[in-house]
């Protein structure tokens, strides 16, 4: 039994029914009309999101007149004015915005297939009243460092999730739709090699998650500081508990709760359920204009941050602020920024500041980053408490920690040496052990070599 068809040509799976009925896939449809309309779309902005609004509004017109797409550009000017009013007016009942959205995917509709007023009558769809924006006084307020802390500690249901996504939008500068599209693949590698900060690549085949996943399809990388690499963590496994291990086509971010069924695993969390959190967050930080904080005032406060004095005291290139942007740069300057430098870029977005405090010394962000490092490797706060003055390791002492965290989570206790059967030898050197000697009842002792 066929799953249950949305109004807007969806199943409830997620597939797009309105594509097979407008027989279009990709940019290519079997109807001449709709090709037209595409080919419109095309010479615009190409967006995917519009394609796929314009699309859902001309099947639902389709299905409530009874006619496919061709048939309805044959059809009178008459009945076409008549009936694209009648479907508008229904539209915005409710909402006058959506009347309004309808009309506009009709219009188009109509017009690419030549009722533009030339050879063909203008066909005139009235709207709804809207008013300008000055009237609606639609400001954001972008949340300062201390309200961000705040916002992402203020959780209480969820709130491995919820302070993951707030920290995750704030210190990457993610559109809230890439955000939702990003999948386990994503970040797997550096993720799993614990690197900080964490790279996040954006890429025009995430559309085919979300169609606004990468905005005029500039594929660019951003990254993520430590802070948010934690929570994270802290949120993915609490998603394994309940999902099991994450595959690499999981989306980070997505829909399945408690009731729901494991196939959400691959569905992005809706843009409305990221825009509540963020203004619930908002609202429990105590923030007066809660209601005018969204998720893209997340990622104005990244760009402020990319404007601040770093940790250095000097200004961030320009061209690196509008590169972790996302933005194309301006004349030539595109073709001449060197986005593959990574590490140059990881470097130097190491230097921002996203803390609530004033500009930090050197002394204090080398403490902070060693202390990263080493509690990712799994030494606890008091541990590090213990070890005085993390400023002064130099990275030769911190790999040393971090391997004896290691050995010491291998049961080695400081050991280098270990007894195993003859038989495991093999996989002991190829795991990167020495063999060392042969022992009586078929035993073996390996050791790990000497740091260089």
């Amino acid at each position: 039994m066929p799953s249950k068809r949305s109004s807007a040509g969806h199943f409830e799976k997620g597939e797009r029914t309105y594509e097979t009925f407008l027989k279009v896939v990709g940019w290519k449809s079997d109807y001449r009309s709709v090709q037209k309309l595409l080919n419109h779309l095309g010479r615009r902005t190409k967006s995917e999101g519009s394609k796929e609004s314009y699309l859902s509004w001309l099947y639902r017109f389709c299905k409530k007149v009874g006619k496919n797409p061709d048939e309805v550009v044959g059809m009178k000017p008459v009945w076409l004015r008549e009936n694209t009013q009648e479907f508008v007016d229904e539209s915005g009942q409710t909402r006058g915005e959506t009347g309004n959205l309808a009309r506009a995917a009709l219009a188009a509709f109509l017009k690419s297939n030549g009722f533009d007023g030339g050879e063909k009558k203008l066909i005139q769809i009235r709207g709804f009243f809207s008013p300008v924006r000055k009237s609606l006084e639609m400001t954001d307020y972008v949340p300062s460092k201390e309200e961000i802390q705040k916002m992402a500690n203020s959780g209480k249901l969820n709130n491995n999730r919820d302070r993951a996504i707030i920290l995750f939008l704030y210190s990457s500068g993610l559109r809230q739709g890439t955000l939702r599209a990003l999948r386990y693949k994503d970040i797997k590698a550096e993720f799993e090699s614990q690197t900080i900060p964490l790279k996040i690549p954006v890429y025009p085949e995430m559309k085919e998650v979300l169609p606004d996943a990468c905005k005029g399809s500039i594929p660019y990388y951003t990254f993520i500081n430590g802070e948010a690499r934690e929570a994270l963590k802290g949120h993915l496994t609490e998603l394994e508990s309940k999902i099991g291990k994450l595959k690499d086509e999981d989306v980070i971010f997505n829909g399945w709760t408690r009731n729901s069924s494991i196939s959400k695993r691959h569905r992005p969390l809706s843009r409305s359920s990221v825009d509540l959190l963020v203004k619930n967050a908002a609202q429990r930080a105590g923030i007066e204009r809660w209601k005018d904080v969204h998720p893209h005032c997340l990622r104005k406060a990244f760009d402020s941050a990319l404007r601040e004095d770093t940790a250095d005291g000097k200004k961030l290139d320009t061209k690196t602020q509008e590169f972790l942007m996302g933005h194309i740069l301006p004349g030539a300057q595109e073709h001449y920024f060197d986005r593959d430098k990574v590490e140059s870029l990881r470097a130097e977005y190491a230097k921002l500041n996203f803390a609530p405090s004033r500009p930090l010394d050197e002394r204090t962000i080398v403490s902070a980053f060693n202390r990263q490092y080493l509690s990712v490797a799994g030494y606890s706060n008091e541990e590090l408490d213990k070890k005085g003055d993390l400023s002064k390791l130099t990275p030769q002492e911190v790999q040393e920690l971090i391997k004896q965290k290691q050995m010491q989570s291998l049961g080695l206790n400081g050991n280098h040496q270990k007894i195993v059967r003859a038989a495991e030898i093999e996989s002991w050197v190829t795991q990167g052990w020495d063999f060392v000697t042969s022992l009586p009842d078929s035993k073996a002792v390996v050791r790990l070599p000497s740091p260089a």
